[in-house]
């Protein structure tokens, strides 16, 4: 009896406990108790009586010795690592709970990046650093009190890349490179080789802080080298990357370093050159520094690197392997000529083609080159590559009863093929509406009511015609001058300006 007495006691407290912990939890969630002076007691007293929903006298405490540990600093005081700082309101505050997954859930860190006793106009421009950007504008670091701050960043996802070299001092073992609230990478002196090696390491301590992890790479003074990590808080993981550009032979298919239980994956702010205390300092250069929420890949920080092609890339995000020695052979001429058909599917014309035999794997763009014959205007369009085996593009802006030429042909880093076919066509407004599938819906040239037969010459090309006056392809050798050949590049340049957006860039 007195037996099942205690143990129905015991039952009650535990429940008891547990609701109380509920109730103090749910409570607290809905405290909105805010502080912005100074005294710890007036704090608490204010905070304990406050009406409903208040915080309990725990969370008051708790709530309060942040509060003071934060108010009032200016930007020199403010604890970094127990506060943050807010440019907007040029304030020193309590870290709030609320991380970000894109950057368009809160933009204020696009526009906040604070660079820290860095004098841009002594900024030196790198020649021909990588591959494929012909300067890199450098930012230095004088090694004392001088640091890039990005605030405000909030986030659960991180992508981070930019270069970076650095002089060494013999009375340094350890060198900031990034430091946060949660993890920090560092150049830390190897005791064997004297040299220094790139490592990943938690801020935090304990037994669920991740192990320290050095990058398989030595890095020495003075070499110029493109860092990137991408930390992704859905399988707490973290992914670095990190290329010697002197190195002619980076390897595309490099995998990266990949961090397991990357705990702590939450950035609030992040530090670049300095530590969270800010007293040591790295003393060398930044360039092109690449900020993003947005969950990122391996290829993207191998694009940041502008050590590879655009066509590498993208095999390599197939996850094909790249045979460097046949690409670049393969790059030593322009792509072959294209053959092309197009058919009237719907409301639209669709142009098919296949790769041509020469230089398939080193084509940057196909070009489509549209004609308006009756309103006197061309247009170029741009497909990328993609590796595509059979290639199609989708005209939907034809005009009715509008005469047209079009041609497909291709770029790549060696110039255009100047050869290409032009096939007339011309949507009738009489011809009908399309049936259902639109598979049986033939184009027409112009005033020609007659479904037009497809014929295969001996060569490879094709003719459409309804009779044997008709059944001549139009062969023309391109006839673009300079200016539409600067269009073309002009506009393959802001394609590739707008395929990298998704990467949000700090101009230094």
């Amino acid at each position: 009896m007195i037996t099942n007495i205690i143990l129905i006691v015991l039952i009650a407290i535990v429940f008891y406990l547990i609701l109380k912990s509920v109730k103090d939890r749910f409570q607290n969630e809905l405290c909105s108790h805010k502080y912005t002076k100074n005294d710890k007691n007036d704090c608490v007293k204010e905070c304990n009586n406050l009406k409903e929903p208040a915080c309990t006298p725990e969370e008051c405490t708790k709530r309060c010795i942040k509060s003071i540990v934060c108010n009032n600093k200016d930007y020199e005081s403010c604890d970094f690592s127990k506060c943050n700082w807010s440019v907007d309101r040029d304030s020193c505050e309590v870290p709030g709970n609320t991380f970000f997954l894109t950057d368009e859930e809160s933009i204020t860190f696009t526009k906040n990046l604070k660079m820290v006793n860095i004098d841009r106009e002594q900024d030196s421009k790198v020649l021909n650093p990588t591959k494929f950007k012909t300067t890199l504008t450098m930012m230095r670091l004088n090694g004392i009190n001088s640091f890039v701050h990005i605030p405000d960043f909030n986030s659960k996802n991180t992508m981070i890349s930019f270069f970076f070299d650095f002089r060494e001092n013999t009375k340094l073992n350890s060198v900031p490179l990034i430091s946060t609230n949660f993890w920090q990478v560092n150049l830390e002196r190897d005791s064997k080789s004297g040299g220094f090696v790139i490592v990943i390491s938690s801020s935090k301590s304990g037994t669920i802080a991740f192990p320290r992890v050095k990058y398989p790479l030595e890095i020495k003074s003075g070499i110029l080298y493109s860092f990137g990590l991408i930390i992704n808080s859905e399988n707490k993981s973290a992914t670095v990357v990190v290329y010697d550009l002197i190195n002619e032979k980076n390897d595309i298919n490099d995998e990266g370093l990949k961090i397991e239980n990357f705990v702590y994956s939450e950035t609030p702010m992040i530090l670049i050159g300095t530590d969270m205390s800010r007293t040591m300092f790295l003393d060398g250069r930044l360039a092109d520094v690449k900020i993003t929420r947005e969950i990122s890949n391996l290829v993207t920080l191998k694009r940041n690197t502008f050590l590879f092609s655009d066509e590498d890339l993208i095999a390599l995000s197939k996850g094909r392997v790249i045979n460097q020695e046949v690409v670049e052979v393969d790059k030593e001429k322009i792509p072959g000529k294209v053959t092309f058909v197009g058919k009237k599917v719907n409301t639209h014309f669709v142009l098919y083609w296949t790769q041509p035999e020469q230089g398939a794997s080193s084509i940057m763009y196909y070009v489509i080159i549209l004609r308006d014959k009756t309103n006197k205007k061309n247009y170029t369009l741009l497909q990328r590559s993609e590796n595509c085996e059979e290639c199609s593009y989708k005209l939907s802006t034809l005009e009715y009863d509008t005469d047209y030429e079009v041609g497909v042909t291709t770029i790549n880093n060696k110039g255009l093929q100047p050869e290409l076919d032009y096939i007339k066509l011309r949507l009738e407004s009489s011809s009908g509406a399309a049936n259902n599938d639109g598979i049986n819906n033939d184009f027409v040239f112009a005033n020609d009511r007659i479904k037009n037969k497809l014929a295969c010459n001996p060569d490879g090309t094709f003719t459409i015609g309804k009779n044997c006056d008709a059944l001549a392809t139009e062969r023309i050798s391109s006839n673009l001058n300079n200016q539409d050949y600067r269009n073309i590049l002009e506009k393959i340049s802001k394609q590739r300006v707008l395929d990298a957006s998704v990467d949000f860039k700090i101009s230094l």
